[in-house]
């Protein structure tokens, strides 16, 4: 078994509007004849594989709030938004995908990246394939050091996302919590 499929509903390539499709299209500057859904990651938004009509390939994820708006995160234009800036910030030679470019129209937001090969890993976690995500973690924790642009550390960044349990709790409402 691959990883879970996307929390929010996954949008497709086609369901783009025409104008954003051929936004994404100039970034690489070659026409996509192929687009393949990718299933595994987070947002409520197009994630695809593409293939271009000059052979190349490429990643494109894209997302608005207006696609998924009962979602319990309608910050996701506002996370491709700093994923586009922290991922230009990166050294050359990061060891991460490049990204290529992305669009922002105010209420789309779509990044196209160097596409690699590969797959979500498997779930339960196979160890070969987790002693290479740890690898490839501790090669990438180093690159971007000093770090290129100021961030906040995660447990202020992510303080709102890390106590939703805590408030449940006091609220009365465990929400099927462990109880331990």
């Amino acid at each position: 078994m691959i990883a879970p499929p996307a929390m929010g509903v996954r949008r497709y390539w086609a369901d783009l509007p025409a104008r954003v499709r051929s936004a994404v299209e100039d970034i690489p500057g070659a026409r996509v004849v192929e687009a393949r859904g990718q299933d595994g990651g987070f947002s409520p938004g197009v994630a695809a594989r593409v293939r271009l009509a000059d052979g190349r390939r490429a990643f494109v994820k894209a997302v608005s709030a207006a696609t998924n708006p009962h979602s319990p995160d309608p910050h996701s234009p506002d996370l491709h938004r700093a994923e586009a800036g922290h991922t230009a910030a990166l050294p050359p030679g990061a060891p991460v995908p490049a990204l290529l470019g992305s669009y922002d129209d105010g209420t789309v937001v779509a990044l196209v990246f160097q596409d690699i090969d590969g797959r979500q890993p498997r779930v339960p976690w196979d160890p070969a394939e987790l002693e290479r995500v740890l690898a490839a973690v501790d090669e990438l924790g180093p690159a971007p050091t000093p770090a290129p642009f100021a961030a906040p550390a995660v447990a202020v960044a992510a303080a709102e996302a890390f106590s939703r349990w805590r408030k449940l709790l006091a609220a009365g409402d465990p929400g099927g919590l462990d109880a331990a």
